[in-house]
Parts: C-alpha cells; sequence; structure tokens
C-alpha cells in the first residue's frame, strides 16, 4: 500500500505529523506500507498555520492508495490552509483526480 499526505501553505502541522506517523509505525512493524508528504504541483517548502516549514518528498501522482488530505485555517476562516485550497478550486481537483476504484 502507497499513502501520500498532501502538504500546502497553511496546512496544520499535526493533522500532517499524526496520519503520517500511523502508517509509517505499521512499516516500522512489517506491514508493505510506504507514506510520504507530498505536494500538489511543485517541490517547494510550505509554511504550516503555526509556522513550521514542511519540506514534501514528491509530487503526488496517480500511484497512491491512500490520499490524506489535512486541514488547516478551516476554522480561523483564513484563506490559507483547506480552506484556501478549496476556495481557489485546487484541492477539490487534486481529490477528484486522486478518486479511482479501489483508493481511498
Amino acid at each position: 500500500m502507497k499513502a501520500a499526505v498532501l502538504v500546502f501553505d497553511g496546512v496544520d502541522e499535526l493533522d500532517v505529523v499524526g496520519p503520517f506517523e500511523v502508517p509509517a509505525m505499521a512499516r516500522a512493524r512489517g506491514a508493505p506500507v510506504d507514506v510520504g508528504i507530498v505536494a500538489r504541483a511543485s517541490i517547494r517548502p510550505v509554511i504550516g498555520i503555526h509556522g513550521m516549514t514542511l519540506v514534501p518528498a514528491g509530487i503526488l501522482d496517480d500511484t497512491s492508495d491512500l490520499l490524506i488530505v489535512p486541514g488547516g485555517g478551516w476554522l480561523a476562516g483564513s484563506q490559507r490552509g483547506v480552506r484556501g485550497e478549496i476556495a481557489r478550486g485546487r484541492l477539490p481537483r487534486v481529490v477528484a483526480r486522486s478518486a479511482a476504484p479501489g483508493r481511498w
């Protein structure tokens, strides 16, 4: 299984690190799981909602079985984070492209 955690400016850091840890721990215990932090279009550092810099390891592609989309900025009404990504139409397009039978 291949899992991808999508990051973008304003992402909530805890929403990235926590879900990343679950498949990583399974892999450490011998499960056939690969997990990576990915970006939508380009590998560049992104700044989380609390100021942490995250550097994606790759670009989101069609090879992931599981796409994890973190939150960030929703309750504050921020134009950064997941609310801004949805408002600009970016995140819905990424999720739609990633949807396929047998993928989560």
